[in-house]
């Protein structure tokens, strides 16, 4: 079908951590309590150079989720820089958007934090990032891709330069679209309709070849409304190109330009609309469960996912079945939430400008093409972005069509938090039957006046 390109060797069984790392992190209800012991400590590789000369070693400590992310980087680091060691924290996924909620505002903050990139202005409003305008070349920004400048920044200040990009796509079992005689699409001018792709979804669950047509989330616990996966049913139903003023347009942004209400974005006639249809996916046509069901695509439960860019190289490891990518379907425009995992620096840390160089490090063209080889991830910088070919052809060139024609950060504001929250349990509401125009404007009641409290 296409030459397999071999990225990072993974475990379908670290699917759901992975997807969440990748995408997106909205875990406060279901992590458990900041754990009162300390985050475990790694110690990092130790420099080879020697660093005998130093005036001082000083030690920056790192705050991750429990992974591998970033390691190149604090290996070549240390080598490059034998005066700076960095000590790596780690928690469980679950538990790190509290972690940073705690430390980062105490009086010894970890250096350095790694976190899901839509959180930057939330965490840059209450004053636990510090901004790296300073820090960063002109050459360096203008790199940078604009939904990545967009979503890391806040009140014109940079506070990260962002770590990879993100989109989804529609992956599918070829093996079952072929018995089934379905033809997905492989361009984004060719993307199905959600009526298109309903219509596949069912036909392979009709005729007993898959037990799902369409996968469940793997963001989370896997139940339905994950804002990132989820609210594209409504967002996909409005139009950027429409009259400002109208609800198409409204939809399609689902906030305001200014960040101070939802009222008019998120319970618009088009949203409804879209999902309504969303609640018949689970409800009437029930070709997708309101449960977890880990490994539903890569075990051939289900026969279609929506994924993000990494899932790729886990299929590529693991399936003994034939795949494919096609675009995600859409309603009235193409559309695909992005952003993903980034790093940025304590504003309370004892050394800004070391932690502030480690990072411009970990971001530099090196770095970035280390890392997105590594990882089979979407970069922020154009130039690699222009420099990975692999994203050049079918299937993964599906993710760069995408991030560049129909991606959008998820909504900029630092109630981002709270809104993401609100809307995953809206979504999630609906999904198991909830009328959509009540379960959204008690959402919109709900989020308002928290969006009120950033617009004096």
């Amino acid at each position: 079908m296409w030459s397999k390109r071999k990225l990072r060797a993974a475990t379908f069984a670290a699917l759901a951590l992975a997807l969440v790392m990748s995408a997106c992190a909205t875990e406060e209800e279901a992590a458990p309590e900041a754990p009162e012991e300390p985050a475990a400590t790694t110690a990092a590789a130790a420099p080879a150079t020697d660093a005998d000369g130093c005036d001082e070693i000083i030690t920056l400590r790192l705050l991750r989720w429990q992974g591998d992310t970033l390691d190149i980087a604090i290996a070549d680091y240390m080598e490059a820089e034998p005066c700076v060691e960095i000590a790596v924290e780690e928690v469980p996924f679950g538990q790190l958007y509290e972690k940073i909620s705690i430390v980062a505002t105490s009086d010894d903050p970890p250096d350095i934090l790694l976190y899901d990139g839509p959180f930057t202005q939330s965490y840059a409003e209450a004053g636990m990032l510090l901004p790296l305008d300073d820090y960063i070349t002109d050459e360096h920004l203008n790199d940078i891709l604009e939904a990545t400048r967009s979503e890391h920044s806040y009140e014109g200040r940079l506070y990260s330069p962002g770590l990879e990009q993100s989109a989804m796509a529609l992956f599918y079992n070829k093996d079952m679209t072929d018995a089934a005689g379905i033809n997905p699409p492989q361009e984004l001018s060719d993307a199905w309709t959600w009526e298109e792709a309903v219509a596949a979804f069912r036909k392979v669950q009709d005729e007993g070849i898959a037990e799902w047509g369409l996968a469940p989330s793997a963001f989370g616990d896997g139940t339905p409304g994950f804002a990132y996966r989820d609210l594209i049913m409504a967002r996909s139903m409005g139009d950027p190109n429409a009259s400002m003023d109208s609800s198409a347009y409204r939809t399609y942004w689902a906030l305001s330009g200014d960040g101070c209400t939802v009222d008019g974005y998120l319970n618009t006639p088009e949203a409804i609309e879209g999902l309504e249809f969303y609640a018949r996916m689970f409800n009437e046509w029930e070709i997708t469960p309101k449960v977890g069901i880990p490994n539903a695509l890569l075990d051939g439960t289900a026969a279609f996912g929506l994924e993000p860019p990494f899932v790729a190289s886990v299929l590529e490891a693991n399936a003994d079945f034939e795949w494919g990518i096609a675009p995600l379907p859409y309603f009235n425009t193409p559309f695909t939430h992005t952003g993903s995992v980034t790093v940025g620096v304590s504003a309370k840390t004892k050394y800004p400008d070391e932690a502030a160089a480690f990072v411009m490090f970990a971001t530099n063209p090196e770095q970035s093409k280390k890392y997105s080889d590594n990882y089979g991830s979407l970069p922020v910088r154009q130039s690699i972005l222009d420099q990975q070919t692999f994203f050049d052809e079918y299937p993964q060139s599906i993710f760069a069509d995408s991030l560049a024609g129909s991606g959008q950060p998820r909504p900029p504001t630092p109630a981002f938090t709270q809104y993401e929250q609100i809307v995953t349990t809206a979504l999630g509401d609906i999904a198991l039957g909830a009328d959509a125009q009540e379960t959204m404007d008690r959402a919109v009641a709900e989020l308002d006046p928290i969006l009120a409290r950033y617009c004096g």
